[in-house]
């Protein structure tokens, strides 16, 4: 039962934030009891002193005047009075005055008098001073002053004969830092702080939970068979969202093969068809009809070929093998010269490396080259050559001499059946099918047309190729 619990705590994020409240509830309460505890071992004493009595004075200075009433019925100044008989006060501000003495009894005319009296320091006035003290003791009580008179805010305060200064009684809450402390933890200032908490560690669980969603679903490999996610690695929360989307992708996958399958089927059924057309065209006699007729049975045969290759990459029934890069270019540019005898291409090595393609399928990266030959010779004039380049580090591009890549297809370039420009001849099979063969390789495939026009097509397969240890003499 402990296990199957802490099973739940760990793959739940509700579970773990309230476990994580429960936590946090016992340890305000325990430091809760601990600061009563030591708040009532040593209490933080407050001291009414001028200071104190001061604010309490100009509290009680009112746009309408001093109210002396409020201000004698403060316990903080009728326990002061009573323990300093003869302790005086005196406030202007407001256009208004109060107090228990006489402004004659006040320091306020000698301030006057010197502001009033140049300084010696060009002119320099003395027109303001703040807190004022004068040592106060048992017998003298002492004297404070704050003093302003440098414009419209002008008031003067006075308080005289504090002997002795009063305490807050220890016994009071509020008297304590610890005892405000303590209200605070156990008032809205503890809701406050739990939720506050509460909602920083929901925020790093729901994190952490979605970076485990986030790297399950990283590998999530559609094409590559592996197509249902691992559920018992979500949080509790987020497993039927990953049961849906198992159930689906499971029936798209289906209808997927579905189609493949079709489309297999079918070509290889048009196949035989093809075979006895071709035959039969033969022994036709030569005329202007039976070259059309020709040309439309080779599209018809490349269609077919190209949707078999298709199916072989889906399914990975190709046969997997070591091929030389070389060779396997060389064969497609002498196939590609047979159907475009008027055009000129050309192969270039950079470098003398000899690299050898690992794990691969020398047929279908024929194929993959071969298209791109043809795309690049359909699309340049025949005095323009065709160039296939081996970079030194094994890339291979395929140059042309044609008008480039327009930016509106750029982005779907590789897809199925897209053609550029539009009428064109051709199924718009040759890139898609390039793209997924490169990608049985292991690499990647991409094109950009220069400035000066013409297209590159960059097909990367570095991962996949090494160095062959005997070249060919």
């Amino acid at each position: 039962m402990i296990v199957r619990a802490l099973r739940v705590v760990g793959s739940s994020i509700v579970a773990q934030v309230a476990l994580l409240a429960m936590a946090l509830l016992l340890l305000s309460a325990l430091l809760a009891m601990q600061v009563d505890r030591l708040s009532r071992a040593a209490p933080l004493v407050l001291e009414a002193g001028y200071d104190m009595l001061a604010i309490q004075l100009v509290g009680n200075n009112h746009r309408d005047g001093f109210d002396h009433r409020s201000f004698m019925a403060s316990d903080m100044v009728r326990r002061t009075i009573a323990r300093n008989p003869d302790f005086r006060f005196f406030i202007r501000g407001n256009g208004h005055t109060g107090g228990n003495m006489p402004a004659s009894q006040t320091l306020e005319r000698e301030f006057r008098r010197l502001g009033a009296r140049p300084a010696g320091l060009s002119g320099l006035q003395i027109c303001q001073l703040s807190s004022l003290k004068r040592p106060a003791t048992r017998r003298s009580g002492g004297r404070f002053v704050i003093y302003n008179d440098c414009g419209a805010a002008s008031y003067y305060l006075e308080l005289q004969n504090l002997r002795h200064v009063v305490t807050i009684a220890p016994d009071q809450p509020d008297a304590t830092f610890a005892g405000r402390l303590l209200g605070m933890m156990t008032g809205y200032g503890n809701a406050l702080m739990l939720g506050v908490l509460l909602f920083a560690a929901a925020g790093l669980l729901t994190f952490r939970a979605f970076r485990r969603v986030r790297t399950a679903v990283r590998g999530f490999d559609f094409d590559g068979g592996r197509i249902e996610m691992p559920v018992e690695r979500f949080p509790l929360e987020v497993r039927p969202l990953a049961r849906i989307i198992n159930a689906q992708a499971a029936r798209v996958r289906a209808d997927y093969e579905r189609q493949w399958l079709f489309l297999g089927a079918a070509a290889h059924e048009l196949r035989t068809p093809l075979a006895v057309l071709r035959v039969r065209l033969e022994a036709l006699e030569d005329s202007p009809e039976k070259d059309d007729v020709k040309h439309d049975v080779q599209m018809l045969s490349r269609i077919t070929n190209q949707l078999l290759d298709l199916m072989r990459i889906q399914y990975r029934q190709g046969e997997r093998h070591d091929f030389p890069l070389l060779g396997a270019i060389e064969d497609a540019i002498d196939d590609v010269r047979d159907e475009f005898p008027g055009h000129r291409f050309r192969l270039q090595q950079e470098g003398e490396t000899v690299w050898q393609v690992t794990s691969g399928n020398a047929s279908l990266f024929g194929v993959a080259i071969l298209n791109l030959l043809r795309n690049a010779a359909s699309v340049s004039d025949p005095s323009m050559p065709v160039t296939v380049a081996i970079g030194r580090d094994g890339e291979v591009r395929v140059i042309d001499g044609g008008p480039g890549i327009a930016p509106a297809i750029r982005d779907y370039l590789f897809d199925p059946f897209v053609k550029h420009p539009s009428n064109r001849a051709g199924s718009g099979l040759g890139l898609a099918l390039t793209r997924e063969v490169v990608a049985f390789h292991g690499g990647v495939i991409d094109a950009a047309s220069p400035a000066g026009g013409g297209t590159v097509f960059r097909v990367d397969i570095r991962d996949a190729l090494r160095p062959d240890d005997e070249p060919d003499a």
